[in-house]
Order: structure tokens, then sequence, then C-alpha cells
């Protein structure tokens, strides 16, 4: 595939010195620019010596497909495992660090936005002598759930950047979208639904209180509902569709809230048993990075020593097997099964670890994508405090195929036309200008 001069010029400016990065938002041609570059490279020294990572197992996979479809076979993992994360003796511990550096010559590291410090920190100190590593993301979305802001950090320093601008990708109204919101504060959405023109981010305002907005999520997901019609194009609305929040409590359209409404609604017969809040054919989320205790006909690769399997903070799995003191949960991109434990004697609890994905926050779809996506735009006082361009960019780009917010448009708008991004303080460009001055 050919690159246009601006994404040239981009991959160039990126890819001067020994750590770079590589900016866009939705439809730039981010992931194009690093099949053209990842092509050079094995034209001139061999397949060998690469690698590829994500924060998260999702976004592992998106980009592992990604450069698929461009024909390019690169197996992409999560940082933690590409840094040989263990556990031991109740702490956890990177296999590759200063002392230990990675065997790669070139890693290249997708969704760079939500990597924080701690985890950015621990991935440049293994970066081997001569080393090369080129961040991908787009710098316009959430910052991480950790503490700092290093991608957004590493751009104000001056960091080796090429930054995309044109849309090359054809996805429609969601990526013009996106575009406008990080250039211009503005929202715009489409005025009806038609995929096959582009026209797929809809806004339903049919509701005047939170009890009708819920109703109206209800009639979206509702298989026989003359909303959508689920089997021309996904199969399921537990699977293929997501619903996202801003708030994890107090509004009536927050996630504590809407998800055990969800649970009822889509997943009625599932298996139930006593003490135990999960069903049998549930979608959860796991809350916290840990290793956590495997089930039987887990694949013996992904355990260590202790019999736990490592799950990063955001993973999503299905429900297959529940009783009144375990939940057996199955794991994709690798797969595995675990087992989610209630409280013992022993303190071996993980229940509160992991919680219903039925309704998530922005922040923890990020990375992840979803044929069909539900924004839910909360009129509550939180949500109005908590949401800003960057919340909205994301949300909606989480969508392949359809975006539908159940939000005013007046809110939407107003939340564009806010920016938390540049307000958390880090103070890492002062300290590193600092350190530059001293060795000058």
């Amino acid at each position: 595939m050919q690159l246009t001069a601006h994404q040239l010029d981009a991959l160039n400016s990126a890819t001067i010195g020994t750590v770079g990065l590589l900016t866009g938002g939705p439809g730039s041609g981010k992931t194009t620019c690093l099949g053209h570059l990842i092509r050079q490279l094995r034209q001139r020294n061999g397949s060998s010596g690469m690698a590829g990572a994500a924060p998260t197992g999702k976004a592992a996979r998106r980009m592992t497909e990604a450069l698929g479809e461009q024909g390019i076979r690169l197996d992409c993992t999560t940082i933690h495992r590409l840094l040989a994360y263990t556990y031991l003796e109740g702490a956890g511990y990177f296999g590759y660090n200063r002392s230990n550096p990675l065997p790669h010559q070139f890693v290249f590291v997708d969704e760079a936005s939500m990597i924080d410090s701690s985890l950015m920190a621990s991935l440049l100190a293994a970066r081997r002598k001569g080393g090369h590593v080129l961040f991908i993301g787009d710098p316009n979305q959430l910052p991480p759930v950790g503490h700092g802001a290093p991608f957004r950090d590493m751009i104000a320093l001056g960091v080796p950047r090429g930054h995309l601008t044109e849309i090359h990708r054809n996805a429609g109204r969601i990526v013009k979208t996106c575009k406008l919101i990080a250039e211009e504060g503005k929202w715009q959405h489409s005025p009806e639904i038609d995929l096959a023109a582009g026209e797929n981010l809809h806004v339903d305002r049919e509701w005047k209180n939170p009890a009708e907005q819920t109703q109206a999520l209800r009639d979206w997901l509702d298989p026989t509902s003359a909303a959508w019609d689920w089997s021309q194009d996904v199969v399921d609305p537990i699977w293929h569709a997501q619903v996202i929040v801003p708030l994890n409590e107090k509004s009536e359209v927050s996630r504590k809230k809407l998800n055990p409404m969800l649970q009822g609604y889509l997943n009625p017969t599932g298996k139930q048993a006593k003490g135990n809040p999960y069903r049998e054919g549930d979608k959860i989320v796991c809350g916290k990075n840990g290793w956590y205790l495997a089930a039987p006909g887990c694949p013996s690769e992904e355990m260590n020593d202790q019999r736990r399997v490592y799950v990063a903070n955001g993973e999503q799995a299905r429900v297959i097997e529940v009783d009144g003191g375990n939940t057996i949960c199955q794991l994709d991109t690798p797969d595995r099964l675990v087992r989610v434990s209630k409280p013992r004697s022993s303190g071996d609890d993980d229940t509160g670890k992991w919680e219903l994905a039925y309704a998530i926050s922005c922040h923890k779809s990020q990375g992840a994508e979803f044929p069909v996506v539900f924004v839910v735009g909360d009129e509550s006082s939180g949500a109005k405090w908590l949401c800003d361009r960057h919340w909205v960019l994301t949300g909606i780009s989480r969508a392949k195929q359809l975006c539908v917010c159940i939000a005013k448009p007046q809110t939407l708008s107003d939340w564009c036309r806010k920016s938390h991004l540049w307000k958390r303080k880090t103070m890492a460009v002062e300290k590193m200008r600092e350190l530059e001055d001293a060795v000058r």
C-alpha cells in the first residue's frame, strides 16, 4: 500500500530518533503507516527483532488483526507480557528491565495514550542499547487511568513526532466527527442512520428524564425492537454491543445502576447460584491488574508456577460456570480460564475485583472496539463535571459500525467545548527540561 506524501512526512518525523511518536485521530492512517514501516524494516533487516504491544489484550488483538489485513504477520501482545511480567511471593516483577533489556531492536506500541507513568518508565527502562521504540496513538483520547500522562508530556517535551491529520479510512460520520471534535471542539451527528452512506453516528433524544432514557436504551438493545435490526448487522446485543457511561455511581444512568437492569434484561435465563452475583452467560470485566487463579482446562502456557493467570484491568470475560463459592470465566487474546472466588478465611477474594460489564466506563472501553456502541449522555452534575471532548471522542470512536448516543445534542456540544487533558499536572516536562539543562 502506497503512502501519501503527508503520511511519509509524518512517518519520517516520527522515526528520526530512537524513541518517537506517531499520532493522529481515527482513520488518519496510523496503522497503515506502521505496516509500511514494518515492511521496509523487514526488507532491510529480516523478520526478527521486532515486537508489537499495546496496554490491553483487546488493543493488542486489534493491532495484530489490522496489520494482518495488510499482509503483515506480527503477533502483538500486552506490554506486561512483552516485559515478561511475573508474580512471586505476593508481588509482581518485570523480567525485562534495565539490567535485562528486551532483545528486540524495534518495538511498536499502540494505544500509547493509555499508558501511565509507571508502565511507561518500565517499558523505556527495558529498551536495549540502540533499540528503537515507536509509540502510536491519538493524543485527543482520554489520559491514563493511572497517574501521569506520559504520552501527552512526551509531545510537549518535543520527542520526535509525526502527526497525521488527513482522514483516509472511509468510516463515515464517526471519524469525521472525531476530527471535528479534536480540531474545533464541535459536535456533529448523522441526520438519520444510513450505514451505506456512512451516516453511523446517531443521537436518540426521544426521552425527557433518566427513566425514559433507560427505557430508550432497552429499546435499542431489544432484538425484537424496531429501533435497530440486529439480525442484519450483529448477532448478539450482549457481545456485539457495548454501553458506555460517564459515572460508576451516584446517577440514575450510572454503571452500577444500569448493570443489574441490563443483566436481567439481556441474560434473564442464565443459570444462577445462591450468593453469587453472576449468571452463566454474563459479561464481566476485570477491575485490577493481577494474577488470578486458573480454572481447570486453562492452557498451561498461560499459568505461572502457582497456577495463576495474568489478567489486565479492563479485560472482559464470559461467565461459563457459577456455584455458591466460585465463578469460572473465559477470556480471549490469549485464551484463558480463570476462577473468581468469593471471600474465604485465607483472604483469597477476587469477587470485588470483577464487575458486570453490560455497561462500562469510558476509561474501561479504551483500546477496545465493538460493532455497536451506545453512549449514554448523563445529565447529572457529576457527569457534566467529568466529561469533556476527550471523553466524547474516546467513547464514540469505540464503535466499528454504529454509535448511538442516548444523549441531548446540546449536552454533547457542551462537553466537546471543554478539555481537561492539559489540566492534569505531572511536572514531568519541567523535570525533564531541568535534566536537559543539567547535562549540557
